[in-house]
């Protein structure tokens, strides 16, 4: 296996009725279960977006499942890339809440002390929406720098490529958001990492067309990596930025679909096998590291109808059952391919 790691979260229960498994009834056994089954596939390093901060009446309260991922990945010889998600984000307003997102870092420090099995933190996940984010950003980084104290882990983001790469976007109005990119990069400790799917290739379905043969399915999609991956690679260095770059996240669903990839014949487990061993050639070819998106189905990710691909981009997929949004029953994790 040449992946790095596999993206992971233990908010695997269905919807009852309109409503998911609250993101708090996963107990510390259940996501240790998790883990275990995802160790016995490979994944020996994780990446995850938060550390269970949530927010009520105005106070970040340390309470969702994601809480125990860190101890319970110590016990298992886990290592962990440290998600600290961006609370009280607002997209329209290009801002996030800096104190409550404190709290996530607080918490991952906290737990990197405890545990040290943390290899780094990844401040906010897909959060740059112009000049304010890519402030809040920054600070964050040198708040959680100045926070770490001795211990041996780095800082920086996971942010997607497209918008990563706009740092060599030279058109006059985009000027403030380009100078907020090099900013952000330039406080950013050894890597960056970058979100890149063939899958949401707008030219995928054309290329592939009916019935595609195994073979000409991998040319496509390594193809398309590799298009993204240079033009990545090619706007950080004609802007002499020297972060090694990463891959935070790639994948490809086994069902359903969604606005960005419409077509529901794309999303299958047959599918989903030939990206695996596709970017694992890849990414060996190439000495890239990565994180694969991701190592369970989610279902809360997607809708109650159960067709939004966006809940079935996991490897492996829980057995479990809910009678109320508050319990979960986890039974198994089973391979999808």
């Amino acid at each position: 296996m040449n992946y790095y790691g596999a993206c992971f979260e233990p908010y695997v229960g269905p919807f009852v009725g309109s409503q998911p498994v609250l993101y708090n009834a996963y107990t510390k056994d259940q996501v240790v279960a998790m883990l275990t089954a995802v160790n016995n596939d490979g994944f020996k390093h994780l990446l995850t977006y938060g550390q269970g901060v949530f927010v009520w009446q105005g106070k970040p309260l340390v309470q969702d499942s994601n809480k125990f991922i860190i101890e319970a990945a110590a016990g298992l010889g886990q290592r962990v890339s440290a998600g600290c998600y961006q609370q009280g984000a607002n997209p329209g307003g290009d801002s996030f809440n800096v104190a409550w997102t404190k709290a996530e870092i607080d918490y991952a420090i906290d737990q990197a002390k405890k545990y040290k099995n943390v290899e780094e933190l990844l401040i906010t996940n897909e959060s740059i929406w112009g000049p304010g984010s890519l402030a809040n950003i920054t600070s964050l980084l040198a708040y959680a720098k100045g926070l770490r104290g001795s211990l041996p882990i780095s800082v920086t983001t996971h942010q997607r490529w497209d918008v990563l790469a706009g740092v060599d976007n030279h058109t006059p109005s985009y000027a403030p958001i380009r100078q907020g990119l090099l900013t952000m990069l330039a406080a950013c400790e050894t890597c960056i990492y970058a979100n890149v799917y063939p899958y949401f290739d707008s030219n995928l379905w054309a290329q592939l067309g009916t019935n595609p043969t195994e073979a000409h399915f991998k040319s496509v999609v390594t193809a398309s990596l590799e298009g993204t991956w240079q033009a990545l690679l090619t706007a950080f260095q004609n802007n002499g930025i020297t972060l090694e770059c990463r891959i935070g996240e790639i994948g490809w669903p086994t069902q359903g679909s969604q606005a960005a990839q419409p077509h529901p014949e794309l999303a299958t487990p047959t599918y989903a096998k030939w990206h695996y061993d596709a970017v694992a050639t890849w990414l060996a070819k190439n000495g890239v590291k990565a994180y694969l998106f991701e190592a369970i189905d989610e279902p809360w990710k997607g809708n109650q109808a159960g067709n939004n691909s966006e809940a079935y981009f996991g490897k492996m997929v829980a057995d479990g059952s809910a009678t109320n949004p508050g319990s979960y029953t986890l039974r198994s994790v089973k391979a999808k391919y």
